[in-house]
């Protein structure tokens, strides 16, 4: 039993991301080649672990030109040009195409590796090519130690990507809340139009989803856009939710305004390593921990809305049309619900 909100696997069980070893079990093929550590050396001081690979399908023209410049050198490299014609052979012999490797963000598209198989695939008539996208993958103490602050458009920027099929789950006074994932973690975002405003990403500590990174653009601050966020998922059976553990000036004062203002939350002093937890109100709000230097935290759920869900799962084995239940609550009974008792068949 996980200690985390029945409905965060709804958003978690698709993976985004591969780390190395989930990009050689896809394409195993790969093991046979030096790619995939080669691409390593692109990236300064990494490790083979510290990489993940997102994989997608993309339109050839985007590398025309890388083509065209490589097929140009042929007369003068003959070695590029067999090697590119061993590569086709294979692949007319029923080789599965294996992917390009580009970093993440790079607007040019440079290959790193697997220049040979683009001109290959392009001399196949392939229209799609499956690239590989590398990016380092970010470090928690550098993600959490930020929580709460403010952020400028261009980092802003970089978790929108998280949202590109995400669907709008509320609103938060007039903009839109959406929720998705970056690098594996959960993430939610208040969008103004196409703009991303608002975001807090969570990381996954021994089953307590606990606030990585938040941030609101200084246009949008002091809008409730953060508080919103967190009492719309604790509300909806996502909680509870733990600060983290490096809690900066903004984000001590952004707990303790939801204290205060937030009807019908629980607040708790949790304690990581025995699970105890005691009440924190208005009353004990300055004295003690969690902002005394422990390892304690703040814990944050919705007993009312937690009484809901068990009272909808009870209600279950006395419907009718049970699948039809299961089909509409589908949060609720999967391996990883906090609330699954057997109804799971």
């Amino acid at each position: 039993m996980t200690k985390y909100g029945m409905r965060w696997s709804e958003i978690l069980e698709a993976k985004d991301s591969l780390t190395a070893q989930d990009l050689l079990n896809k394409y195993p093929e790969l093991a046979d080649s030096n790619d995939i550590q080669n691409v390593v050396g692109w990236f300064h001081g990494a490790n083979l672990e510290d990489l993940l690979f997102s994989i997608s399908k993309t339109p050839i023209t985007k590398f025309k030109d890388t083509i065209l410049e490589m097929k140009g050198t042929y007369d003068e490299f003959p070695k590029d040009k067999m090697r590119t014609q061993r590569i086709v052979k294979l692949l007319k012999n029923g080789s599965p195409p294996l992917p390009v490797f580009v970093e993440k963000g790079d607007s040019s598209m440079f290959i790193m590796e697997g220049r040979h198989r683009i001109v290959a695939f392009y001399d196949l008539g392939f229209e799609e090519v499956i690239v590989a996208f590398v990016e380092m993958k970010p470090k928690l103490n550098e993600i959490s130690r930020d929580s709460f602050a403010y952020a400028p458009e261009e980092t802003m920027s970089q978790y929108a990507d998280a949202f590109l099929d995400a669907r709008t789950v509320t609103q938060i006074h007039t903009y839109d809340m959406k929720l998705g994932k970056k690098n594996g973690r959960f993430t939610s975002g208040v969008f103004d139009g196409d703009q991303l405003v608002s975001m807090i990403t969570f990381n996954d500590i021994d089953g307590r989803f606990t606030i990585g990174r938040s941030a609101t653009l200084r246009s949008y601050q002091k809008q409730g856009l953060v508080k919103g966020q967190l009492e719309y998922l604790v509300r909806d059976g996502y909680g509870p939710i733990y600060s983290d553990e490096t809690q900066t000036d903004s984000a001590e004062e952004t707990w303790k305004s939801l204290i205060r203002n937030s009807r019908g939350l629980d607040f708790y002093i949790y304690d990581p390593e025995d699970g105890s937890k005691e009440p924190l109100t208005i009353q004990n709000l300055n004295d003690g921990p969690p902002w005394d230097g422990s390892d304690k935290i703040i814990m944050m759920e919705d007993n009312h809305a937690l009484e809901h869900w068990i009272g909808i799962i009870e209600r279950a084995n006395a419907i009718d049309d049970r699948d039809g239940f299961l089909r509409k609550y589908p949060a609720l009974y999967g391996p990883d619900s906090r609330h699954n008792n057997g109804l799971n068949p």
